[in-house]
């Protein structure tokens, strides 16, 4: 965690403990680069990066299309990769007095989230062929799919969403969760 406004929040602690513990577990993320650098024709499972919206739309509002894409992750149909920027906006957000989320259940998400997710840290620098974003705070959700070399970004962010075109001639599919959990083969309401 890197600034002041991060390291005063009540979720800082906790989740320097469980990044600690997770460091000491290298296997999730040795999985995830080797994972990230196949050829996307090569994976066995499709890599995703969830933007904190659609993280929201699965712990607190329960939204059916995003709720199928945390089912992919846990029965191993996909796979979710994160970074330090990304589950400190995560954190944040969680901890907004908007959502009045009890600094227990805050925890809970955010070890739920880490327990299903694989860490992947994408460097400083832009990565070739990565899409810009008008909105520089969701820069970071490009810049780690680039990175990464995910196969699809989930999100509701308008902005975020209008990069689809470029991001999609160099593989980077950017997705609504409706559209994520279609091609998932996940929709709600499917038998």
């Amino acid at each position: 965690m890197s600034n002041a406004y991060i390291d005063g929040l009540p979720t800082t602690d906790f989740l320097r403990s469980l990044k600690k513990r997770e460091e000491e577990q290298s296997e999730k993320a040795a999985l995830a680069a080797r994972l990230c650098s196949a050829p996307r024709q090569d994976r066995p499972r499709p890599v995703l990066v969830l933007d904190t919206n659609v993280l929201m739309d699965i712990w607190v509002f329960d939204n059916p299309s995003s709720c199928s894409i945390r089912s992919a992750l846990r029965e191993g149909r996909a796979m979710a990769v994160r970074s330090v920027r990304t589950d400190e906006e995560f954190a944040d957000v969680l901890s907004r007095a908007a959502f009045a989320l009890p600094q227990m259940r805050q925890r809970e998400i955010i070890e739920e989230w880490l327990a299903l997710s694989h860490p992947f840290e994408p460097g400083e620098n832009r990565c070739a062929h990565e899409p810009l974003c008008r909105d520089g705070d969701d820069q970071k959700f490009l810049h780690l799919a680039s990175c990464a070399g995910a196969d699809m970004l989930v999100t509701r962010d308008k902005l975020v969403l209008k990069a689809a075109r470029k991001a999609a001639k160099c593989g980077l599919l950017i997705l609504t969760p409706e559209s994520a959990a279609a091609k998932l083969g996940e929709a709600p309401g499917a038998a």
